[in-house]
């Protein structure tokens, strides 16, 4: 299992999570909200920022595409999201606020104000 919380060498290794690694310790403890939810595609995307409600920028925008099981909330506070991949899938995991959910593919992308 490779996990965004252990800097190995899979890790090092796997683009989508050490990419990941950075953005989600720079938006720890931030609000994070579950929106965008697509049947054509099937997707979901969590949205992690300084106030869920707005659509201000910046946030952390995690998409999971394919997703195959939820459990948890749709929204909560102190965010603290790991992603693992194991076995083919994708988990992102909020332990402190029991969120899980599994997909097939994801992306972790940084929304910036352009100033």
């Amino acid at each position: 299992m490779i996990r965004t919380k252990e800097i190995t060498e899979e890790l090092k290794s796997h683009p989508i999570l050490r990419h990941a690694h950075g953005l989600l310790g720079r938006w720890k403890g931030k609000e994070a909200r579950l929106f965008n939810l697509t049947t054509s595609h099937r997707k979901i995307q969590l949205k992690i920022s300084d106030d869920r409600y707005q659509n201000d920028l910046p946030y952390l925008l995690i998409s999971m595409h394919e997703p195959i099981k939820m459990n948890g909330p749709f929204d909560w506070d102190n965010a603290d999201i790991e992603i693992q991949f194991e076995g083919g899938n994708y988990k992102v995991i909020d332990t402190i606020n029991q969120f899980t959910l599994t997909c097939n593919n994801i992306s972790v992308v940084e929304k910036q104000d352009s100033k």
